[in-house]
């Protein structure tokens, strides 16, 4: 439990106002954000965030250094300046527990005043939408250096493991226990994946929708509505990669339902035309006008091959269209 002397206020990291949250903040808004937020102490040991539970505040560090555990394995830890419990936004449950590596200082923003913070400040939004982004892409590329690695290494043992089976067979309970290995690994890395991923993105569908209840124009409307709808498919396809049961058991089930065919060719060509315009090349959709308004069919994996073979098509495309 947080520990705060009633007559004594814990200092607060003056480098706190550096966070990425105050990125491009002006000084006054920063002192505004602050003089509304909670400065608390945390004990070695002491439990920030329970998993399972909806974070009741957003929380920066100000000093020491906090672990992120999903049972009893540390995923990761995290020092000065790092942000935790940003899941409240999109009301979504803690993936992981916090816990206090050492004590603590931190800076707390409860739910209730971030939202009134949010409409007063919208760079405020802008900040957590960007931090996020940052942490999913970084997620990404750790995890995928990781499963490469382990991949080669697993590669590296299995030639070995073979080697040594041509001279006896009493290898093969070796090679058992490699599997078993294996097999704790890829639940431990999907367990970490899970985290890594469903968090941010739970963030980000999040701030989607409290942005969409802030007064937009048309374009950033529809930009955001594009965003909110990626993101939803995004998860869906998270969720699907990390049961790799149901892929190995070729139990992966297809949507049948209608769904606007259209609507969902322009959200594609929305999202990468600005990819082609980064790399000078034109990019249009063409739709018959006999194609219908709406199909039947499993929209997630329609957008997913048409996004894949489009994306694909500018990254090869060098001039033109």
């Amino acid at each position: 439990m947080p520990e705060n002397p009633p007559h004594h206020m814990p200092a607060l990291n003056p480098a706190i106002k550096t966070s990425n949250l105050f990125l491009n903040l002006e000084e006054k808004v920063v002192n505004d954000i602050l003089g509304q937020s909670e400065v608390k102490t945390y004990k070695t040991g002491d439990i920030l965030i329970e998993k399972g539970s909806v974070p009741a505040a957003l929380i920066i560090v100000s000093e020491g250094e906090v672990g992120i555990y999903n049972e009893h394995v540390l995923l990761a830890r995290l020092g000065s300046l790092s942000i935790l419990g940003e899941s409240f936004l999109a009301n979504a449950s803690a993936t992981a527990t916090i816990v206090a590596l050492t004590d603590l200082t931190v800076l707390e923003i409860k739910r209730e005043i971030f939202y009134k913070l949010a409409i007063l400040h919208p760079g405020l939004v802008f900040n957590i939408f960007t931090i996020n982004h940052q942490r999913l892409r970084a997620s990404n590329e750790l995890a995928l250096k990781e499963a490469h690695a382990r991949e080669q290494k697993l590669e590296d043992l299995v030639n070995e493991r073979t080697a040594e089976l041509r001279a006896t067979n009493a290898e093969l309970e070796v090679t058992r226990d490699n599997l078993i290995e294996t097999q704790k690994f890829r639940q431990q890395f999907l367990a970490n994946m899970s985290h890594e991923i469903r968090t941010p993105m739970n963030a980000i569908v999040g701030l989607t929708n409290l942005l969409l209840k802030s007064p937009l124009n048309e374009l950033q409307e529809k930009y955001l509505g594009v965003i909110k709808k990626s993101g939803a498919n995004l998860l869906v396809i998270i969720n699907d990669i990390l049961d790799l049961a149901k892929i190995e058991s070729g139990k992966m089930e297809l949507e049948k339902v209608p769904f606007p065919f259209v609507a969902a060719i322009k959200n594609i060509q929305t999202i990468l035309s600005l990819k082609a315009e980064e790399k000078g090349i034109a990019m249009e959709e063409i739709i018959s006008p006999d194609v219908p308004e709406f199909v039947m069919g499993d929209e997630t994996r329609i957008t997913q091959v048409i996004m894949n073979l489009a994306g694909n098509a500018i990254k090869f495309t060098e001039k033109a269209e």
